[in-house]
């Protein structure tokens, strides 16, 4: 009985901390973006675009664990703001494709330089061994909480 809620509060404690730690990510990356004035959410399909080029709007709802709902609101924005296109092809009606207009592809390498020096203040005092070991072991608790669920 001891060791499961030793092992509840640990689990609770490791969520927090990985709270935490998105939370400082995000505030810098914010911080650093301060000017360009997008939302967290817009970041973050910006950042999925420049990875994987053209996607669904299926594709970046699983992505990001949002209702097509809610990013088809984000998508909406970002297209009157010149940054993303739809597209629907006529061998796939189902399917609405989102990439980058001209405009979007510029952002997005801002985006991402700004990025870079968000991450490399929020890391530059630890050492590479750590980030990976760290790395590793979150990947690990991934795998395990997928296959527990």
């Amino acid at each position: 009985m001891y060791e499961h809620n030793k092992k509840n509060n640990i689990g609770f404690e490791i969520a927090m901390i990985i709270k935490e730690i998105d939370s400082k990510i995000y505030s810098a990356i914010l911080n650093e973006l301060r000017d360009e004035k997008l939302t967290p959410q817009q970041i973050i399909i910006l950042k999925h675009l420049g990875h994987k080029g053209e996607m669904t709007v299926s594709e970046i709802c699983t992505s990001m664990s949002l209702s097509k709902g809610t990013v088809s609101g984000i998508l909406n924005r970002m297209e009157k703001q010149n940054y993303i296109r739809k597209i629907k092809y006529e061998n796939d009606k189902r399917n609405t494709y989102i990439n980058f207009t001209e405009e979007g592809i510029e952002l997005a390498k801002k985006v991402m330089v700004n990025f870079n020096r968000g991450f490399n203040k929020i890391f530059k005092d630890i050492d590479i061994e750590q980030l990976e070991e760290t790395k590793e072991n979150l990947l690990s608790f991934i795998q395990k909480i997928k296959e527990s669920e």
